[in-house]
């Protein structure tokens, strides 16, 4: 709800300051969906929020998955066993 444009949606992302933000099944979001999580992923890299997510399956067809803003640091990629 944080990154739609909405009222009060800058109080919803101020909610999300200090926080990590765990998003499951980045996968079998639909690709406007995946926008919206881009933008958020966004803003939350500019005030230094940590995110994860999570998903079961790789990107195929559909497109990249949503990244993180690269503008602090390179993301660690891995695979936890």
């Amino acid at each position: 709800m944080a990154a739609l444009p909405v009222r009060f949606s800058a109080l919803r992302m101020l909610a999300l300051c200090g926080r990590t933000v765990i998003v499951d099944e980045v996968h079998a979001l639909p690709p406007f969906m995946r926008q919206t999580l881009s933008r958020l992923l966004h803003w939350l890299g500019a005030v230094g929020c940590p995110a994860v997510l999570l998903s079961a399956t790789l990107p195929g067809e559909d497109g990249p998955a949503p990244s993180p803003s690269r503008s602090r640091s390179e993301p660690v990629s891995g695979v936890l066993a």
